[in-house]
């Protein structure tokens, strides 16, 4: 993990940087009718991130234990360190019928996925979020959702190629909205770069993934302090 440079794009630009990437990706495989997979989405948007936003990516085992796919780290001006564990999905249709398997279970692991993420991600005082892999206008042409975003349809929003939802979130969409969790899910998520400041040169704290917070919660999504070191990783 390195420290901010004065020459170097912000976390904003940096994860931005990544989410186009993907979307590119999306698109040129889609024009052969082919199919972005989680895995190369994956590290074509860590690699075109970092050095900025630096990452630690989680073998199939810590997967299996934590279940995330890898840790982010940046650093501020002020040497604040901050982090999100994630997990990432993408949005398969078949027909007109929306799916992600939110309630995915290893073979062999009675816990459920996004209670391990959850879980893990305490000790690191960071947010657990899924990644969403959401195609372009045309791959999300049928995803049916009737609330809008400043006037346009939540399905044709800008920039939510690569979609960021808080796991707490996810996790309560999944248990009351079951079928349609992943249209809910969908629409509360915000474009990648959007949890961090678009503010050239400027690294302002994390934005939070989740809304009207408790206190306990806001605890446990708040980011370390100046003052204060993030958890070391262990393999």
């Amino acid at each position: 993990m390195s420290g901010f440079s004065g020459h170097e794009a912000g976390p904003y630009e940096a994860l931005r940087r990544g989410r186009a990437a993907v979307d590119r990706l999306a698109s040129r495989l889609a024009v052969n009718g082919g199919t972005l997979r989680e895995v190369t989405a994956t590290q074509v948007l860590l690699a075109e991130a970092s050095p900025r936003v630096c990452f630690q990516e989680f073998t199939s085992a810590e997967e299996a234990k934590a279940g995330a796919d890898w840790m982010w780290w940046w650093v501020d001006r002020g040497g604040t360190c901050f982090g999100l564990l994630a997990q990432a999905k993408i949005l398969k249709v078949s027909g007109r019928r929306w799916t992600v398997d939110f309630g995915y279970t290893t073979k062999g692991h009675p816990q459920s996925q996004i209670a391990k993420l959850i879980e893990a991600a305490e000790p690191y005082s960071v947010p657990a979020a899924y990644i969403l892999y959401c195609g372009d206008r045309k791959y999300r042409a049928t995803l049916e959702c009737s609330r809008t975003h400043g006037g346009v349809p939540c399905r044709d929003r800008e920039r939510v190629g690569v979609s960021v939802a808080c796991a707490l979130a996810v996790q309560e969409a999944a248990k009351f909205h079951q079928s349609a969790a992943v249209v809910e899910v969908f629409h509360d998520a915000v474009p990648l770069e959007d949890i961090a400041s678009p503010v050239e040169g400027l690294d302002e704290p994390i934005r939070s993934l989740a809304r009207e917070l408790d206190e306990e919660l806001a605890r446990f999504l708040r980011p370390w302090g100046p003052t204060e070191q993030p958890l070391a990783l262990s393999r």
